[in-house]
């Protein structure tokens, strides 16, 4: 899981957001009951949304999982 959260932020970085999108959903399935991975993947599906000029549901995102403590 952390090599695909790694992999979605460096798409990210390379202005990739919906690579960066798909391997954080890839990487939130996999994290299983890992509330950490899933905060993590859930934060870079926030970014690539706002990247792709989706900011409201980016910050609705970020409201719901900056919080979150399993």
């Amino acid at each position: 899981v952390e090599l695909w959260l790694r992999l979605a932020e460096l798409q990210l970085l390379a202005a990739r957001p919906a690579n960066a999108e798909q391997l954080a959903q890839r990487a939130i399935v996999m994290a299983g009951s890992r509330a950490d991975w899933q905060r993590r993947g859930w934060l870079i599906v926030a970014d690539a949304r706002e990247a792709r000029g989706d900011r409201e549901e980016a910050e609705r995102i970020r409201f719901q999982w900056r919080s979150y403590r399993g």
